[in-house]
């Protein structure tokens, strides 16, 4: 039996969560479904110099789509490589965001890996400086290059 987003209801369902349901796929995070998952999230992954570079499709990281930005970090790390995310089109966090990029990069370290994040608009940063985690995440000052897109 599949779901669709009608069968439940709308205002328990996340953004992320319903643009899977949408889509037929769910964000399992075990790596299986990790490019209908992108997908279907309108998030773009593609090699760089230094490993994965995922791009988030999100202005906002925020409680809905937390658990989708989880999903994401989880289906686009592959295991000994850094792990690029691009914040580019980002303008505001919230702590619950917060928390998955702190989970992510934990867990990429306990790996031999690194999160590395860049793109980060002003009003991100003035947040993870107030947040303490400036110091603690990887933060990059170039752009990723999306070799793909020529």
């Amino acid at each position: 039996m599949s779901a669709s987003p009608g069968d439940y209801d709308e205002g328990r369902l996340s953004r992320a969560a319903e643009i899977c349901l949408t889509a037929g796929v769910l964000p399992s995070g075990d790596g299986h479904q990790g490019g209908d998952v992108m997908a279907a999230m309108g998030a773009r992954a593609w090699r760089g110099d230094v490993g994965t570079v995922l791009h988030v499709p999100w202005a906002t990281l925020d409680h809905e789509v937390s658990a989708a930005l989880r999903a994401l970090l989880q289906t686009a790390h592959q295991v000994g490589t850094a792990l690029v995310l691009d914040l580019s089109q980002v303008g505001f966090v919230d702590s619950s965001a917060l928390g998955v990029l702190v989970s992510a990069h934990r867990r990429l370290r306990a790996e031999g890996s690194a999160l590395l994040i860049s793109g980060v608009d002003e009003r991100v940063l003035r947040v993870l400086r107030i947040s303490g985690l400036l110091h603690q995440l990887h933060i990059i000052d170039a752009h990723p290059r999306d070799d793909t897109a020529n």
